[in-house]
């Protein structure tokens, strides 16, 4: 074509003015490394540090003033105001001035969230998990903050469940199901999301059924914990598969206490004795 497009960078040759046609693809190759180079960057501090094959810096473009939704190019374009080769004064505040993860991750600077609040980075950070455009590189700060709250839900899903059956019932948000962890002693069990680095991981599926039985159980502890949280019950003195089976007498079951521990269930059913 003779002439170029209003909306797209445009590379023409002209014996003139001294250029080869060498020199200008080569010009086009490095503008479009220099585009995929300045794109890749998620955050104002890291686009304004990043050189491009002139020497320069990329650009940081805010969005109408919202931060979270701006992004990092290597030119300026023809229908949008240009960009900045520094980052704002407000993208330079301190990362504990900022109250949600989307405001944390967002405005440019390199912080990081976790536990609710905003951290410098997150080497500050030792035992909980946490966000940071350091370690979701190709991510925006709204898919980041979009994984915080899948997996803040599945802590609460998987911490609800009270039992093995429960727990390895429930589905997380990545479609995997929670964790039951048997606890040091095998007594006090516990269903949670993710495996901890410092201790042995929970399972995903309750041990096999053909090596269990309910009425191997002779207490009511025993029955209701010790049995790994599936969901035996105890009534009249027995260790039973569940309360269906029993009609007549007071019958006490994980599934019927939810928000109990076995020690308390069983607690209850030597009160309600007494």
């Amino acid at each position: 074509s003779s002439s170029c497009p209003a909306d797209a960078l445009c590379y023409r040759y002209d014996a003139s003015r001294g250029h080869t046609v060498e020199g200008i693809c080569q010009r086009e190759k490095n503008a479009g490394e220099d585009a995929l180079l300045c794109g890749s960057k998620r955050n104002c501090t890291e686009c304004t540090s990043t050189v491009k094959s002139n020497g320069k810096n990329c650009l940081w473009f805010d969005v109408n003033g919202n931060d979270i939704d701006a992004y990092c190019q290597s030119s300026c374009g023809p229908m949008v105001r240009c960009g900045s080769p520094t980052c704002p004064s407000s993208t330079t505040s301190s990362c504990d001035s900022f109250d949600s993860c989307l405001s944390c991750l967002g405005r440019g600077a390199s912080c990081a969230w976790a536990v609710d609040s905003c951290f410098d980075s997150c080497d500050m950070i030792a035992d909980a998990s946490c966000y940071s455009s350091q370690y979701f590189r190709e991510m925006t700060a709204n898919e980041i903050c979009q994984i915080e709250q899948n997996e803040r839900n599945d802590m609460s899903l998987c911490g609800s469940k009270m039992n093995c059956v429960e727990c390895t019932s429930a589905v997380k948000s990545d479609g995997e199901t929670c964790l039951w962890f048997d606890g040091n002693d095998d007594v006090e069990g516990f269903c949670h999301s993710f495996c901890h680095p410092e201790m042995p991981c929970g399972f995903s599926t309750c041990p096999s059924s053909s090596a269990f039985s309910c009425d191997n159980f002779d207490t009511c502890l025993d029955c209701l914990d010790q049995s790994g949280g599936r969901s035996c019950a105890w009534a009249a003195g027995s260790c039973l598969p569940s309360c269906d089976v029993i009609a007549d007498v007071s019958c006490y079951s994980a599934l019927n206490f939810p928000d109990m521990s076995a020690t308390e269930i069983c607690q209850a059913e030597n009160n309600d004795i007494d």
